[in-house]
């Protein structure tokens, strides 16, 4: 959880940005009023709201669900995908935490 409060704005910087409406899981927002660190708005909800309102406009739509991807991420690239988005210094913290 401590890895994910630290990272959490780095990672969220390189996401697509929300008015973007392409990418709906897990938006880091922290509210320790509120005892949460994700978005509340942002999650299935609103992706299927925003996938029936692009589909009314099209002639197809393409339904995709990810549920089963995320124990699949290799801890490698999550290593990789780390380091990309954070400061080295992070980096190299969550690096030697195994990470």
């Amino acid at each position: 959880l401590s890895l994910v409060i630290i990272a959490g704005p780095a990672i969220e910087a390189a996401r697509p940005s929300r008015a973007q409406e392409a990418v709906f899981s897990f938006r880091f927002a922290v509210s320790a009023k509120q005892g949460r660190i994700f978005d509340p708005e942002c999650g299935w909800r609103a992706f299927t709201q925003r996938a029936l309102a692009m589909a009314g406009t099209q002639a197809q739509a393409i339904v995709c669900d990810i549920s089963d991807f995320y124990h699949r991420i290799a801890p490698g690239m999550a290593k990789a995908a780390l380091a990309r988005v954070m400061r080295p210094a992070l980096s190299t913290a969550a690096m030697a935490i195994g990470v």
